[in-house]
């Protein structure tokens, strides 16, 4: 749909207040609204994946951040944000970032395993220790069994870390 068309649409009052009831619904996002199709989005995302492959962080979080903003209710996208925070060691900004994810994807180990990595690497290890188990109570099988190891690594370490502290 073209820019004039949805502006005219947008105009009558009945379409606009249907829009918003399905915008504020999660039934539609920016990105639909402003007229972007799946695979305009799924194009952009793949840019921003490039763009982090190649080091180009900076500008994958500028594509990451628009498709956050047109496509809010995705979990992907806001993970591959945080992943760029992450990578720039911007553990807080990561973990605010990972909260979204895990908003739209509770159940989502890797997302919870991220966090517990991000609370670790701020020396926060109470806290990385209860998202591990978080993370631990969301594996779906047996087939995630790198992250599972991933997991396990992990809590080892900061076990490790609690015992040098003398708190555990």
């Amino acid at each position: 749909m073209s820019e004039e068309k949805i502006l005219q649409a947008l105009q009558d009052p009945e379409v606009l207040t249907q829009k918003l009831t399905q915008l504020l619904s999660g039934e539609l996002t920016l990105g639909q609204l402003a007229g972007l199709e799946f695979e305009q989005l799924e194009a952009m995302y793949a840019m921003a994946v490039d763009k982090y492959d190649s080091g180009a962080v900076d500008s994958a979080k500028e594509v990451l951040s628009a498709l956050c903003f047109f496509d809010m209710n995705n979990a992907r996208n806001w993970y591959a944000l945080a992943q760029c925070h992450q990578a720039q060691k911007n553990y807080q900004q990561a973990l605010e970032t990972y909260s979204q994810a895990a908003m739209r994807d509770i159940e989502n180990a890797s997302i919870w395993y991220q966090m517990a990595v991000c609370h670790f690497q701020k020396g926060e290890i109470y806290e990385a220790l209860s998202v591990i188990d978080e993370a631990q109570d969301n594996i779906k099988s047996d087939t995630q069994e790198n992250l599972i190891c991933e997991i396990k690594n992990l809590k080892a370490l900061v076990t490790k870390k609690l015992k040098q502290t003398g708190v555990a």
